[in-house]
């Protein structure tokens, strides 16, 4: 047998597992390939939901606040029209000890509800004694040097 046949046929033999053993190569990077994108995909559909849930959850956020703010408006508005009414000291109010809204309340919370009023006309009475002597004393222009 002629030696060149022989190492032409090893050569070919060789070549031929190498080319398989590279060609099974990308066949396994390619899987990998395929496993890998598989499992980013898998990851942006689940960034996608999660974007999602949490626009719901920051909408519904917004939601809230904003009726928050337009009830604590209307509360606010409530209060300013209340007071435009009534005018008169707290303990005004509470003259009339015989109207039907203050027989709802026991002897002794509508007690303390009257001496709580009695102090707040008191404070009152002091913080207009301290807005006088703020006009007259401190705000008053200052005497020229002539």
């Amino acid at each position: 047998m002629n030696p060149y046949v022989l190492l032409g046929g090893l050569v070919s033999l060789l070549l031929s597992v190498a080319g398989g053993a590279w060609l099974g190569a990308g066949y396994v990077n390619a899987q990998w390939n395929d496993e890998k994108l598989a499992a980013a995909e898998v990851e942006r559909d689940t960034r996608i939901r999660q974007n999602a849930d949490n626009q719901g959850v920051i909408d519904a956020l917004i939601a809230n606040r904003r009726k928050a703010e337009s009830d604590a408006a209307g509360a606010a508005d409530r209060l300013r029209k209340l007071a435009a009414v009534h005018t008169n000291p707290a303990t005004e109010a509470c003259r009339n000890v015989d109207a039907p809204e203050v027989a709802k309340l026991h002897d002794s919370t509508r007690d303390d509800l009257v001496g709580l009023t009695r102090e707040a006309d008191d404070d009152v009475a002091d913080l207009s004694a301290c807005q006088q002597y703020v006009r007259t004393v401190i705000l008053a222009p200052a005497p020229s040097k002539d």
